[in-house]
């Protein structure tokens, strides 16, 4: 934070998030002490003790708060059971929870319960596609932008594709957070909020498009990282083992 703070010019930020319930070994000396450590295929390399005290993290973000250096703290792509880990001992509780949300991945149950205990969602690539190559997954199917469901539904406004998505995110509570490298399509994106609501029987429509194509994540953390932090098994390092009491 504070080498932040230098590099932006500021003495604190509205909102800081941890990005992921995985930590990278850093090198931790000299100019690149905050650097990442790499393996021969560029992947990060993962510090799993530091990975599995994530609440730990929280913490010390915590004093951030407390020092003046942020004003809220919150979270990205945290899932139910990780986020019940940081709210059984927080004292601050996560402002937001930034996670893949479109058409593809609805996230019903993840948005209830950060509704539920007061966390606002923001929903990152709400247009789907493709992320950055090294965490891309499902790389040759297309993404919401392309469905001939959407499509319709932005003919008969009169709209985009893009505004179609972003205006279904807000209207269902969330943030939306599109990536946009023209001004064309940064215009485009804004001119969204101006727009009239979508009718609820096209909410609905858009909500089944994932049963015609099945969820989709176009995000891989399983082969970024060796386990899927969205469905924990024995190979995630950072949750306890369950531990089963039997009667004899």
């Amino acid at each position: 934070m504070e080498l932040s703070l230098k590099n932006l010019g500021l003495e604190y930020v509205d909102l800081y998030l941890m990005h992921t319930p995985v930590a990278y070994e850093r090198i931790g000396k000299g100019e690149d002490e905050w650097l990442t450590v790499r393996l021969s295929g560029g992947k990060p390399k993962l510090d799993m003790a530091l990975t599995q005290r994530y609440d730990q993290t929280w913490k010390a973000m915590e004093g951030l708060v407390r020092a003046g250096k942020a004003k809220h703290i919150g979270l990205s792509n945290f899932s139910i059971q990780k986020m019940r880990k940081i709210l059984k001992t927080c004292t601050i509780k996560p402002a937001v929870n930034q996670v893949e949300i479109h058409p593809y991945l609805i996230e019903n149950d993840l948005i209830n319960f950060c509704n539920e205990n007061g966390i606002h969602v923001t929903a990152f690539s709400p247009l789907g596609g493709k992320p950055v190559a090294a965490v891309a997954a499902n790389a040759d199917i297309p993404g919401p932008l392309q469905n001939g469901v959407i499509k319709s539904i932005a003919e008969k406004h009169g709209i985009t594709p893009a505004q179609v998505l972003l205006k279904w995110g807000l209207q269902r509570g969330t943030s939306v957070i599109p990536k946009a490298y023209t001004p064309s399509h940064i215009a485009e994106n804004f001119a969204t909020l101006a727009l009239p609501n979508l009718s609820n029987e096209d909410c609905t429509t858009i909500d089944q498009v994932r049963k015609n194509e099945g969820e989709v994540r176009f995000i891989n953390y399983l082969s970024h990282w060796g386990f899927d932090i969205y469905r924990p098994g024995p190979e995630d390092p950072t949750e306890e083992p369950e531990v089963v009491l039997r009667q004899n």
